[in-house]
């Protein structure tokens, strides 16, 4: 009852749908995840201002690689004071096996060909890492 008192008190009661569902070792495994994890984070993370709201989130205008060329220091300036003042992070979408080119694992993981050998993952996280180190913090990574 503790584990459903919890659940209730967060907002996450359907969880017990699933709780009902299992066998007696599957619910003694969520029940102790449940216990433990730090349900202040998710309470904290409630609390945060709400930044999604569709009447606030418009498309970027488009520019041509002309306006980019004449204008990209500029551009470059704006981006690195985003980067410092922690307004960016990096998603990487990278989906799909390597089954196609005969690799068992992530495209991202694959020998490309390159003389160190270094997968597209490791390129793409140095390159955030040599970024980081120039703003002075680390760039989060998804």
């Amino acid at each position: 009852m503790m584990m459903e008192t919890m659940l209730r008190n967060y907002h996450q009661e359907h969880l017990m749908e699933y709780y009902r569902q299992l066998d007696k070792h599957g619910k003694e495994k969520l029940e102790r995840q449940v216990l433990a994890f730090d349900w202040s984070l998710l309470k904290s993370l409630e609390e945060q201002p709400k930044v999604h709201s569709r009447d606030r989130f418009a498309p970027i205008s488009v520019l041509t690689a002309e306006e980019i060329g004449k204008n990209g220091h500029t551009y470059e300036i704006m981006g690195i004071d985003a980067i410092k003042l922690g307004k960016v992070g990096a998603v990487l979408l990278a989906g799909g096996q390597g089954s196609r080119l005969g690799f068992d694992g992530p495209k991202g993981m694959f020998d490309i060909g390159l003389p160190s050998h270094k997968s597209l993952f490791q390129l793409q996280a140095e390159r955030l890492r040599n970024l980081g180190a120039r703003v002075g913090h680390a760039i989060p990574w998804c």
